[in-house]
């Protein structure tokens, strides 16, 4: 788990104290903050199935794990953000698919998603029962 150490300084008194001399000293370890995060259906169950595919303990791991890659590689999002200003039931139908594509063991690679047409995979993918 991220933490952030704080170190608070009292004086012997109980009053925060700004010096160190004659300051009792308590270390306070915070927990990471706690941020809700709403998560359609279909996204949960992805990011269960490729937590476990991956070897996170846990969902939460899991996203922590994906932050992390983005922060350390900075690359741009010219696929994902557009999603994300897709209206919520288009998202669904995008969720829908990827999900059925994770169970499918379909991965793509970045390029390969730049020229995906994925209403069109949705489509057929439903006319197909699946």
């Amino acid at each position: 788990m991220c933490s952030q150490e704080h170190l608070l300084h009292f004086s012997t008194s109980g009053q925060i104290a700004g010096g160190y001399t004659d300051n009792l000293h308590f270390r306070i370890d915070m927990a990471s903050a706690l941020k809700a995060l709403k998560m359609p259906p279909d996204l949960a169950e992805i990011a269960e199935i490729r937590a476990a595919e991956c070897g996170y303990p846990s969902w939460s791991a899991y996203v922590k794990g994906l932050i992390r890659h983005d922060a350390a590689c900075l690359a741009r999002h010219g696929i994902t953000v557009p999603w994300s200003k897709l209206a919520l039931v288009v998202q669904d139908k995008l969720d829908a698919l990827l999900l059925w594509r994770v169970k499918s063991k379909k991965g793509m690679k970045s390029p390969e998603m730049a020229k995906w047409d994925w209403e069109a995979e949705y489509n057929e993918m439903m006319e197909a029962g699946k």
